[in-house]
């Protein structure tokens, strides 16, 4: 049995948004059990947070639907989460994109 795939769920200031639900887990976990890239095709855009200290990447999305919708396809998917109501531990925005492009903070 595979351990749970952590996510987490929070408010963020992204720009141009106040206030976003944000819900990401590490890069690794989420491509293994969505496949490679499939957040930016799914929702048409991703969150990247990036904890520099350990070198690991969270992507996810943002929005409360699209949370829920993220949490809901990956236990579709059979990963067991672990939901965790915070930030990553030591993690800074690094970028986000959306259909009509790539920013970064």
């Amino acid at each position: 049995m595979n351990p749970p795939l952590t996510v987490y769920v929070f408010h963020d200031r992204m720009a141009l948004r106040v206030n976003a639900v944000v819900c990401v887990g590490g890069r690794e976990e989420i491509e293994e059990a969505l496949g490679l890239d499939q957040l930016e095709e799914i929702f048409e855009g991703e969150v990247v947070y990036r904890n520099d200290s350990i070198k690991k990447d969270y992507v996810g999305v943002w929005g409360a639907r699209n949370a829920s919708r993220l949490r809901r396809l990956l236990r579709d998917q059979g990963a067991a989460l672990l939901i965790r109501r915070t930030p990553p531990p030591d993690t800074r925005l690094l970028s986000f994109s959306t259909q009509s492009g790539h920013l970064q903070k």
